[in-house]
């Protein structure tokens, strides 16, 4: 049975341990990685930005991921309208945890300077300026200078679910969607545009302690509808989720909890359509891809398979109170994960 946490909490707490698995509205935790006892090497710390253009013709992906053992800094423009991207994949081996990411998803800063690549996050409550600017060798030269907002009355959806039996391992994650995006996205000094007013961003923000190898679905997306933000997070593959899954929408500033959620998606079942299914029915949507790609990023120690698809997704959402809502052709982004890291 899902779990709504009234408490706040310390994530581990100085035994190690996680106190209490389940879900709140908003980030109930504070974050410890000096509490960690075991494992320390199997510690995963990531901040993931999102941001869809409402027309679906292009996307970017921001990524700062420390893993102690090997860091990353990604980042990549999806022309979805020409069915192309541009990556930018930098992994730091060996680095120690010397990627610096926040306790909270609230404030903060990280940046970094790689391999033919720059990096930045600047976090304060209510905005968060995004900046990359990378070279994508002998194709393009990518520059990112973007602002996201953050409605700080507004719902979001906190988990924290154990990965083993005596809670040493967790996994600790908030999904934000419905956050306004502006600024600009440039490819070759052509400019993609985000406007505030109906392109969004969506923030993935994971912290945790697990073995190596897993397997991660996870969908979002956010768009306006009747006038009033809409957004979604759902996701299955990591740890225990009797007590917190990671399916909830979001409607005018209000979160809606699923429990399971099942999806059938089309790069597995070579089906055109991928359908989205809660088990009490209240979420009930089909994808329509536009456009499927792969990153794949083999490096002995380190191997990551992400298979990548953008679609309209139509359909109906039940709030708590019983209101359904009707979604039609909303731009998402879904992503399937795995590997060793």
């Amino acid at each position: 049975m899902q779990n709504k946490l009234t408490d706040f909490q310390v994530v581990p707490d100085v035994q190690g341990q996680i106190i209490e698995p389940g879900w709140a509205t908003e980030l109930l935790f504070d974050y410890e990685p000096h509490n960690v006892k075991l494992e320390r090497m199997k510690m995963k710390e990531w901040d993931s930005y999102i941001l869809i253009s409402s027309s679906g013709d292009y996307a970017f992906t921001m990524h700062l991921a420390d893993k102690r053992a090997q860091g990353q800094v990604s980042a990549c423009f999806y022309d979805i309208k020409n069915q192309r991207k541009y990556e930018c994949f930098n992994p730091k081996f060996l680095h120690g945890g010397k990627i610096s990411l926040s306790r909270s998803s609230e404030t903060g800063s990280s940046v970094v300077k790689g391999l033919f690549c720059d990096f930045m996050y600047l976090v304060n409550h209510d905005d968060r300026h995004l900046y990359c600017k990378y070279s994508q060798v002998f194709e393009a030269n990518v520059e990112a200078n973007l602002h996201v907002s953050y409605d700080t009355s507004a719902e979001s959806l906190a988990v924290l679910i154990p990965m083993n039996d005596d809670n040493t391992q967790f996994y600790c994650n908030q999904s934000v969607t419905c956050m306004p995006a502006s600024g600009y996205v440039s490819l070759d000094n052509i400019k993609f545009e985000f406007d505030p007013d109906q392109d969004f961003a969506m923030l993935d923000w994971g912290r945790g302690v697990w073995s190596d190898k897993c397997r991660r679905v996870f969908c979002t997306g956010s768009s306006k509808v009747n006038g009033k933000p809409f957004g979604f997070n759902i996701g299955y593959g990591l740890g225990k989720t009797e007590a917190a899954s990671e399916n909830a929408f979001f409607y005018d500033g209000k979160c809606h909890k699923l429990d399971k959620v099942f999806i059938n998606y089309p790069f597995l079942s070579n089906e055109k359509i991928c359908t989205v299914k809660s088990n009490d029915k209240r979420f009930e949507m089909q994808i329509e891809p536009i456009y499927c790609c792969e990153n794949e990023h083999d490096l002995s120690v380190f191997r990551q398979h992400e298979k990548i698809m953008f679609g309209r997704m139509s359909g109906t959402a039940v709030t708590d109170d019983g209101e359904k809502i009707e979604i039609k052709d909303l731009i998402c982004y879904f992503e399937q994960s795995t590997g060793k890291y």
